[in-house]
Order: structure tokens, then sequence, then C-alpha cells
């Protein structure tokens, strides 16, 4: 897959399903944005992987876990969290295949106590409930979201656009070199295969 992704033109950092069950995590990007994989994990509990998304001159911290059903302690969860609490200064991003409801329960409960706010949300079309979130730090700029789009596999589709911010620049007069812009960076999660990809993908500039 990583292959077939490189020739397309998108930088990937991927997590393979364990042998004992389906899961699979995956983070895509293109030019201009970038990232560095930071850490991963996979077993049968489940897998996550954790990179560092730089677009333009905003940095934040991206999370993609998938929880197996079997992880009845939500341990991987655990350590994402604890990972933002140490990484408080830096904004975060975490999709999540949590096979337990986004809306309310653990899932929502442990992120919510990070700070998390859940922005886009989908799920299993034999779920009852929605299994699959799309969680951001609070300073993370959303300017819009899906829920639930149809997808091509059994999960629907979330999708959250958000504002990646130039900064100004200053000479030191004080004067200001470079006007600010924002450029509109979209967060989806497929599914493709069975893995779980959020895309992450910059579009234009805002007006």
């Amino acid at each position: 897959m990583s292959n077939l992704c490189h020739r397309m033109g998108w930088q990937v950092a991927h997590v393979p399903p364990s042998s004992e069950n389906r899961g699979g995590v995956a983070i895509l990007c293109r030019k201009p944005c970038a990232l560095l994989e930071l850490r991963k994990h996979s077993g049968p509990e489940g897998q996550y992987i954790m990179v560092q998304m730089h677009v333009d001159q905003r940095v934040f911290n991206m999370y993609s876990h998938y929880r197996h059903a079997k992880d009845s302690d939500f341990s991987n969860l655990h350590a994402i969290c604890e990972q933002i609490e140490i990484d408080n200064a830096t904004d975060w991003c975490v999709a999540l295949d949590g096979n337990s409801n986004m809306l309310e329960g653990p899932c929502h409960d442990m992120i919510t106590r990070v700070g998390g706010k859940c922005v886009a949300t989908a799920g299993h079309t034999q779920s009852s409930c929605l299994i699959d979130g799309i969680w951001v730090s609070p300073k993370l700029d959303v300017i819009s979201a899906h829920h639930n789009k149809p997808g091509d596999g059994d999960h629907g589709i979330a999708e959250v656009e958000m504002i990646s911010r130039f900064l100004k620049f200053r000479n030191v007069c004080g004067d200001s070199l470079t006007p600010p812009k924002s450029f509109s960076l979209k967060i989806l999660i497929v599914r493709l295969n069975g893995l779980m990809l959020p895309l992450v993908i910059r579009l234009g500039v805002l007006p």
C-alpha cells in the first residue's frame, strides 16, 4: 500500500492489521502538507499511530486509532490521552474507530476529560450507535463537518474542514511583512480494504 500511495503523491504512515483481528490504521497527506511519524502500536486489542502534521506554519499532532471490541480496558485510548496530556501545549486531532459510542460512554468520557470535542461522527452499517469519530483540541478551528456520509465500505464517512492560518511576520520595526492568510484543511475518515484512513488535504485560500 505504501508504494502505491507514494507513486500517487501521498505521504503515508501505516500500521497493518494484527493477525488476530481486522483493524489496521494509516494516516495519509499530500503536499503542501507533510507528516512526521512519532509513535505506533499494534496488538490484539487494536492499533494506533501518532504523527506530527505540518501544514504551512501550523503544527499539530494527529492520531489514528482502531480499537478492537476485546479491548475492554480501552488501553490504547488511555495511552493516547496520556500522550495528549504530556503534550498539553500542542494542538491535536484524533480519528477514532472506537467500536463504542462516540456520544456517551468510555470513549466520549476519556477524550472530553483531556479537553477534546467530537466534531464529526460515522458508524458501521449494522451498528446501533455512532462508533467512529473525529476529535479535536479546543484551538483547532473547525468550519464545517459532515456526519456519516455514504461510503463504499461498511462504514460511513466522517469529514471535517479546518482552518490553517499563516502567521504575520514582522520586522524589527514592527511592520507586517506578510499579510495573514487562511487555508482550508480537510480531514476525512474513509475505509480501504478494512483500513481506517484519515486523509489530510489542504485546499485553497479562504477569503
